[in-house]
């Protein structure tokens, strides 16, 4: 059976678990409490070396990072391609991995920064939070990957083609994460963004996992 090691709070995390839950997948869930477990000499010796989340374990190997995570188990499990193509349409999938490298490459390194600087480095790096001039800084990055997000958004459904794709869940992920952050509605400031989100919002199983990020600003915990 599969292992699954990770937590709500986490952006990738959540991405993992809707596919297990979507896909079906039978595998135990064991929470994972940041920072103290992902820190524990004990995780690092038998879960995870570099001490992140999500880590899986399938067929007795453990695979780190949610990227490759979620790959594995859409090209596995994904039997009708409903998240991730099959290898008869490459190009699809090309777009949708671009997307998913975007997301980690260009996106989350701003929103991961906001998240450190407004409010996680005082809950468990014991570390001061960003000045109010630097958290400004912080502020306008986000800000600027949103519209850039909301622009590549303009006369599309979803990021790619004309259903759900785990970019989207990818993607959506991060957003919602962020927005709950800032305490920003985006119909207010962006709409691509706003009519994408409600779309989204439709599958159940999203609609579980980031409840508590839409009706209030609880922590959301990276690792």
């Amino acid at each position: 059976m599969i292992k699954y090691w990770g937590t709500n709070g986490s952006q990738p995390c959540r991405s993992v678990v809707y596919c297990l839950r979507k896909l079906e997948i039978e595998h135990e869930a064991i929470e994972v409490t940041v920072p103290k477990d992902t820190r524990s000499e004990e995780f690092r010796r038998d879960v995870n070396p570099r001490g992140t989340i999500p880590t899986l374990e399938a067929e007795g190997v453990k695979c780190a990072e949610s990227a490759a995570i979620v790959r594995y188990l859409c090209t596995k499990y994904d039997e009708e391609g409903i998240l991730y193509p099959k290898e008869d349409d490459l190009i699809k999938r090309a777009q949708i991995d671009a997307w998913i490298d975007i997301c980690n490459t260009v996106y989350r390194p701003a929103f991961m920064n906001a998240h450190i600087g407004i409010e996680l480095n005082s809950k468990y790096n014991g570390k001061e939070l960003a000045s109010d001039e630097e958290q400004k800084h912080l502020v306008e990055d986000v800000c600027s990957k949103l519209e850039d997000f909301d622009s590549n958004l303009e006369d599309k459904k979803y990021l790619v083609g004309e259903t759900m794709t785990i970019a989207d869940v990818y993607l959506f992920n991060e957003v919602i994460s962020v927005l709950a952050l800032l305490k920003l509605d985006p119909s207010e400031q962006y709409k691509n963004i706003a009519s994408w989100w409600e779309l989204i919002l439709k599958d159940e199983i999203l609609q579980e996992l980031t409840a508590h990020l839409r009706t209030d600003t609880s922590e959301n915990v990276e690792d």
